[in-house]
Parts: structure tokens; C-alpha cells; sequence
């Protein structure tokens, strides 16, 4: 944060406020608690974080006389008061994270791209594991390393199975009908 420029650093009081920007029709909450590390701070996993879907709709199709500080009034009068609404976390030079951030991400996240990829990881992990047995440990040891892999093996099968093209087509095409104003078919809502 030292290197950077004075004209960046001013206004860093705000870098951490959490709450809705606004630029006349459209209100997009700023979320720097999801994104902690950079600003020094440990990072945890963060609160699960809810979209207004009403703001997602706005558009100015016909809106050309609305008074948009009227209509988002609430969310002009958090940013007003966005000093009080700012991230407070332990700053830190190392862990940048916390030990249950990790759990939490890998959680919700999609870590690799093809089965394969997957398939990749888990194998190295074995050699490794096996490469590190030492020759004092008996078979039975060896054999829960390979039945462990085995389940992981498994289970990267179960969760690269749920997201397929298909599913992803038929999502974008939902979110296309929508955009256009189309009925979305009974049975086609987002899971």
C-alpha cells in the first residue's frame, strides 16, 4: 500500500465500507469483506451475502423522468453513513488467511475444470504420500493411504458429475428468457 501513489491513497477510509454504490439507476453492493487480503487483513470466510433481485430488474426503458433519489433513498442513506459501515478484521503480515477459510472455499468452489484435472491432483498426491511411507510403517498403512485415494477418487467423480454443458446451456438459456421478458417454463427454475 506504501508504493502506491498519493492519489490512490486517498479515500482509503472508504476502501473497506460494505454497502450499495450507486450511479443513478443502478445500485451494486461493494463487498471488500469477501476480499480482505489485499488490504492486510485475515481473511475468513465471509457471511453468506444476499442480492437484492428487485435492483436487477431496473432498467431505463421508459424511466426517463424518475427520481432515482427517491426510489433508492435507503441505500443513498447507507452510503451516507458508510463510515459506519466498514469491514473490521485483524490486519496481518502472515497467515493471510484463517484455518477454516480454506475449508470454507474449497467448499463452494469449483477447483478444477475437467475430471482429469482432478484426476491429476489426486494421483500426485498419492505418489507423494506414497513416496514419503517410510519402510518402518507395516501394509495396513499403505493400504488406508490407497483406499483414502480411492475416495477421493470417488468423490471427484460424484461432483463432476452434477455440472455438465447441458446443465450449463439450459442455464444461460434461462437467464436469456428472462432478460427478455419470456415465461420461464414450469420446472425450469435455478436450483
Amino acid at each position: 500500500m506504501a508504493s502506491l501513489p498519493v492519489r490512490c491513497q486517498s479515500g482509503q477510509a472508504v476502501w473497506t465500507y460494505v454497502g450499495p454504490l450507486i450511479c443513478f439507476h443502478l445500485v451494486e453492493k461493494h463487498q471488500p469483506d469477501r476480499v480482505l487480503r489485499p488490504f492486510n487483513m485475515l481473511q475468513t470466510p465471509p457471511a453468506i451475502s444476499y442480492t437484492d433481485q428487485r435492483l436487477h430488474q431496473i432498467d431505463l426503458r421508459g424511466k426517463r423522468d424518475q427520481d432515482w433519489r427517491r426510489i433508492h433513498a435507503e441505500h443513498i442513506g447507507v452510503w451516507n453513513s458508510r463510515y459506519d459501515f466498514r469491514v473490521e478484521a485483524p490486519t496481518t503480515s502472515e497467515p493471510t488467511v484463517s484455518e477454516n477459510y480454506f475449508v470454507w472455499y474449497r467448499s463452494i468452489t469449483r477447483r478444477f475444470i475437467t475430471q482429469e484435472g482432478a484426476f491429476y491432483h489426486c494421483m500426485y498426491d498419492f505418489i507423494d504420500e506414497v513416496q514419503t511411507f517410510s519402510v518402518e510403517h507395516d501394509i495396513e498403512a499403505l493400504e488406508q493411504i490407497c483406499d483414502r485415494t480411492i475416495e477421493r477418487v470417488d468423490h471427484i467423480i460424484q461432483q463432476t458429475r452434477r455440472f455438465t454443458v447441458a446443465d450449463t446451456d439450459r442455464r444461460r438459456m434461462r437467464r436469456r428468457r428472462r432478460r427478455q421478458g419470456d415465461d420461464v417454463v414450469e420446472g425450469d427454475e435455478d436450483n
